[in-house]
C-alpha cells in the first residue's frame, strides 16, 4: 500500500522512501533488498560505502575481482578488527581438479594432470594481475587450449 507522508515521503508497506534538501534518497524500513536483473545494474557514485553485520561477499562469475582496473577497499579500522572481517589474499598456486574412479584429485601443476581420468572437476589457473609482459599474455593466452586439452581426456 503506497501512503505519501508528506512532500519529500512515501511509504510502501514498511519501507519509507525520504529525498532530502540536497536530492539524497534514503530507504528505511526493508529486512532485505535484492536486485534480480536480465541486464547491467550500475551504481555511479563518488562514494559507495556497504557495511554488512555478519558476511559481505563479492562474487563476479565471469571475472575475477583482481582484474578489475581498480577496487579500493579501505574498511575502517573498527569492522578490520571484528571478528567476521574475512580477507583473502589472491591465489599464488593454480588449481586443477579431477574425478578419477570416483575420487577427487588436486594438482597445483598441469603437468602433474593424469593422461586418463573420469571427470574435469575445476580448472583454476592464476592470472597475474596486469599489467602483463609479453611473457604473461603468453602464458594467460595457453591456458583455453589447455582446458580443451583436458577435456578431450576425459573418459565421461
Amino acid at each position: 500500500m503506497l501512503k505519501v507522508l508528506n512532500s519529500k515521503s512515501v511509504q510502501i508497506n514498511d519501507v519509507i522512501f525520504t529525498v532530502d534538501e540536497e536530492n539524497n534518497l534514503k530507504v528505511t524500513g526493508y529486512k532485505s533488498m535484492s536486485f534480480d536483473v536480465d541486464g547491467d545494474l550500475d551504481f555511479n557514485a563518488k562514494k559507495i560505502t556497504m557495511i554488512a553485520d555478519d558476511v559481505f561477499h563479492i562474487e563476479s562469475k565471469k571475472h575475477l575481482v583482481e582484474k578489475a582496473p581498480r577496487i579500493d577497499l579501505n574498511p575502517p579500522e573498527e569492522m578490520i578488527d571484528s571478528p567476521n572481517f574475512k580477507c583473502e589474499s589472491p591465489k599464488t598456486e593454480h588449481e586443477f581438479v579431477i574425478m578419477k574412479d570416483g575420487q577427487l584429485y588436486s594438482y597445483n601443476n598441469f603437468d602433474d594432470i593424469p593422461k586418463e581420468f573420469d571427470n574435469v572437476i575445476k580448472f583454476e589457473p592464476v592470472i597475474p594481475a596486469g599489467p602483463h609482459t609479453e611473457e604473461q599474455h603468453e602464458e594467460i593466452a595457453q591456458w583455453g587450449s589447455k582446458l580443451k586439452q583436458l577435456m578431450k581426456r576425459e573418459k565421461m
